[in-house]
């Protein structure tokens, strides 16, 4: 399924006021609710709360399409932890408690993944220096490559390749033992 059916199916179910949440919630605590009266509750809430999760998962994911499918699965496990773990006694909507749980299951899928935000100038300097090395090739030394960025520090240069946020192979990088 498309990420664009997935979203139209999503906005199809219609959000929960307060009061219809605090009543469905009521009602899986009720002892005399069915298991599967429960579930359905529990699917109607999860449904009506997807889109919430969407917007998260979006906000976090910066339209890479492939992480934006993982992001809106990790979200939706924070979700159904979230309705375990809810108390309609709190006072607060659920909402406001599953944001938390689905921050924290995005941001832990984001590390497994090692995910890492880069400064704006890192990205423009890293998609340059990938740009040059496409153009002349793998074999490109790291002091031709200091050659060709004479803007850029030899310290700037080297971070980057250390901390590998470049997506490319260097075969030489010059006679710098250090390196």
């Amino acid at each position: 399924m498309s990420l664009s059916t997935y979203y139209e199916q999503i906005l199809k179910e219609p959000l929960l006021t307060k009061e219809e949440e605090l009543d469905l919630f009521l009602e899986i605590q009720d002892v005399t609710t069915s298991e599967r009266r429960r579930q359905q509750i529990k699917d109607r809430i999860v449904r009506a709360n997807l889109r919430f999760v969407f917007k998260k998962a979006k906000g976090y994911s910066k339209s890479d399409p492939a992480l934006f499918e993982d992001l809106i699965a990790a979200g939706n496990e924070g979700l159904l932890v979230a309705l375990q773990k809810y108390d309609p006694q709190s006072g607060f909507r659920f909402l406001t408690y599953a944001g938390w749980w689905v921050d924290q299951r995005i941001l832990n899928h984001m590390a497994k993944q090692r995910i890492v935000a880069l400064p704006i100038w890192r990205q423009q300097l890293s998609a340059r220096i990938q740009k040059t090395i496409a153009n002349k090739g793998e074999d490109l030394t790291f002091d031709q490559l200091k050659a060709e960025f004479p803007e850029v520090s030899e310290k700037d240069l080297r971070e980057l390749f250390q901390t590998r946020f470049l997506t490319f192979y260097i075969e030489e990088l010059g006679d710098d033992p250090s390196f």
